[in-house]
């Protein structure tokens, strides 16, 4: 069978519905979950009749979401298909005791207090992240570099791999459009997290089919 290859950050990876989360969020929606329902990269599988390998993770970055793309380049085959999904520029990630931290963008910075344990990052290391989000993860620049880098991959793909498809798409546009429906939205606000609810995963996997059947994105 041919395989879907998914890379991107938590609206990817199934924040909240996804039953490998462990969030406060999917604690609170698990019980909305019906038989029927999934992750989008699952449904889209099931249409494309592929095996899926989903690598979104939750705050990624589009350094680590590059990065992840690269590490799977050699096991993508011809035909199978690849869908992207680009974050914020503006997300960065921190090497704290040998691993990659997602500091994410500096409104989101306070996660990365939250997310460790706090005798590993000096209230002056946070400040020097915080600092440089601040100052300069807006800049333009960054957006231009990391789309200059995701055209190459994308390139290496369709005409290296000879994939089927390629398609990337982008977190940031998406978010403001608003088109698909959010956990907060399909709750009444009783759960307020603005990632797909289960009816969102749904209408984005066919939104993502309806541009590979006309094969733009």
């Amino acid at each position: 069978m041919r395989t879907l290859w998914t890379f991107g950050d938590s609206f990817t990876f199934g924040h909240g519905c996804s039953d490998k989360c462990t969030s406060d969020t999917y604690d609170e929606y698990k019980s909305y979950k019906k038989s029927e329902d999934d992750i989008w990269s699952n449904h889209l599988g099931k249409i494309l009749n592929c095996n899926v390998k989903n690598f979104g993770k939750n705050g990624a970055s589009n350094d680590y979401i590059l990065n992840s793309i690269i590490q799977n380049y050699n096991s993508i085959q011809k035909n199978d298909y690849v869908v992207i999904g680009k974050t914020f520029p503006v997300r960065m990630d921190v090497p704290i005791k040998g691993e990659w931290k997602s500091a994410l963008s500096h409104r989101e910075i306070r996660h990365l207090k939250t997310s460790i344990n706090t005798d590993d990052l000096s209230q002056t290391v946070y400040d020097a992240v915080l600092n440089f989000q601040y100052f300069f993860s807006n800049n333009p620049l960054y957006k231009t570099r990391q789309d200059e880098w995701f055209q190459f991959l994308y390139n290496r793909l369709v005409d290296d791999k000879k994939v089927k498809q390629c398609l990337i798409w982008s977190v940031p546009e998406l978010v403001q459009l608003g088109e698909f429906n959010t956990i907060r939205n399909a709750t009444n606000g009783k759960v307020k997290d603005g990632h797909f609810s289960f009816e969102g995963h749904l209408r984005f996997s066919k939104f993502i089919y309806s541009k590979m059947q006309k094969n733009i994105l």
